[in-house]
């Protein structure tokens, strides 16, 4: 390998390797389980200087309790962006997770006025 290829490959190496540090990884999804409690998730999913955690997103007191939406960003594949995840916490437990578009029925049941720009990052 010519020494100037060689030098393209670190850089877009370091390149990639920077903008994949900015978020978690969605690997880490695997460590949830409904039941969780927010204080576990917000301490497992920090927001450092260097990666962005949750996002409140919407908190709305219902006859049933207190219903919360988190928003965040993750990583998949090097190959692919940041892909948005919602996390929704029912009196401080973790009732359910996904992408956006899996939240219709969601949204519905629970009666959550979403707030589509970001309000609290914790």
């Amino acid at each position: 390998m010519t020494r100037s290829l060689k030098l393209v490959a670190l850089v877009v190496g370091s390149l990639v390797a920077f903008a994949c540090s900015k978020y978690y990884l969605q690997s880490n999804l695997n460590t949830l389980a409904v039941g969780t409690s927010k204080a576990a998730f917000l301490q497992h999913f920090p927001d450092t200087s260097a990666i962005q955690g949750p996002l409140l997103r919407a908190a709305q007191q219902n006859p049933d309790g207190l219903i919360e939406v988190f928003t965040m960003d993750m990583i998949g594949r090097q190959s692919e962006g940041p892909v948005s995840f919602w996390f929704l916490f029912k009196n401080g437990t973790l009732v359910q997770w996904g992408r956006p578009e899996d939240w219709r029925n969601v949204s519905a049941s629970y009666e959550v006025s979403f707030n589509p720009s970001p309000s609290v990052r914790y």
